[in-house]
């Protein structure tokens, strides 16, 4: 009895701590070769390469090359992993996430692990068409899948610390401002709302896939496009500032809206987000600005009757 009771607590302990853990930025990906019987060896390779081209395409991410894989001993086909594979090749890899892709019959599937924790962060499939052969259609639902993927992943962007300005939130006059990097093709524009945003799952299921508590603990609106994919935020409504820092995940709605309309499979299509809300702690700077108008007000009015007092003296 009680070890019965030893293994509930334990359990019970561990789910807390798993639901508690806040999802860190995914930028470093490593991309396993396909697993797939040797007569598509050759199609599935080049089906490898085009979902490495998508990933890294618009420098969202930055994949693993073959030879670093291979210097690694690590360039080898995978299926499922376990946690702790997942973690354990995450360390050796310096990656956030790992990703694998496999034929099981004439269904593609492709699933990404969280390093940190070595939990599915996410996961889909294709059934591939009965009447084609596999080879001619691996490199399309390869494709389909990681743009999925990428529609999936709830932030655009990362928080960015601008070298010169030295730290992540920084005054322009009485504005607070701060930089994100978003995609290099991102087509978000000045005007835009942005978040700055904390994720934490519910469940033990894919992080990307089902109910995720999304916490925004600041927002604003785009000022400024930059190169490169960096954007100029002035925050509107935030909490205590010292909390920011860099890598912070930044969430643009229009351009999670517009790659979701694109590449989503929408077949079996789950809700991504369960609940959307402002942390408690967040305070708007318009209602500063309006705390502080009757102080200054009295101020300007007590240092201008001064003043007459002196020119009258």
């Amino acid at each position: 009895m009680k070890i019965c009771w030893t293994f509930v607590l334990m359990f019970f302990y561990s789910s807390l701590l798993i639901a508690e853990q806040n999802h860190s930025l995914i930028r470093r990906v490593t991309v396993f070769p396909i697993f797939t019987t040797a007569e598509h060896t050759k199609s599935a390779e080049k089906t490898w390469w085009k979902i490495r081209e998508k990933l890294t395409f618009d420098k969202r991410f930055l994949v693993a090359s073959r030879n670093f894989l291979i210097k690694k001993d690590v360039y080898q086909k995978r299926k499922e992993l376990k946690p702790a594979d997942a973690i354990i090749l995450g360390q050796l890899l310096d990656a956030h996430a790992v990703m694998t892709t496999f034929l099981d019959k004439r269904t593609m599937h492709m699933h990404a692990y969280e390093t940190k924790n070595g939990l599915l962060l996410w996961k889909s499939k294709i059934k591939l068409h009965p009447s084609l052969p596999v080879q001619e259609q691996l490199e399309d639902a390869g494709v389909k899948l990681v743009n999925d993927f990428m529609a999936s992943v709830p932030y655009q962007g990362y928080l960015f610390l601008d070298k010169i300005v030295g730290k992540p939130v920084y005054q322009d006059g009485s504005d607070y401002m701060i930089k994100a990097k978003l995609s290099e093709l991102s087509r978000a524009k000045v005007g835009d709302i942005a978040q700055i945003i904390k994720l934490k799952s519910k469940t033990f299921d894919p992080l990307f896939l089902n109910a995720t508590d999304l916490e925004i603990v600041a927002e604003g609106r785009i000022v400024k496009l930059e190169k490169y994919g960096v954007v100029t935020i002035l925050l509107e409504r935030h909490i205590d500032l010292n909390n920011f820092k860099e890598y912070d995940l930044v969430r643009i709605p229009s351009e999670y809206k517009r790659i979701s309309e694109l590449f989503k499979i929408q077949d079996g299509l789950k809700k991504r987000i369960g609940s959307e809300y402002y942390s408690p702690e967040v305070t708007e700077e318009t209602e500063k600005v309006k705390e502080r108008k009757p102080l200054i007000a009295a101020l300007t009015f007590i240092v201008n009757i001064a003043a007459f007092l002196l020119l009258a003296l």
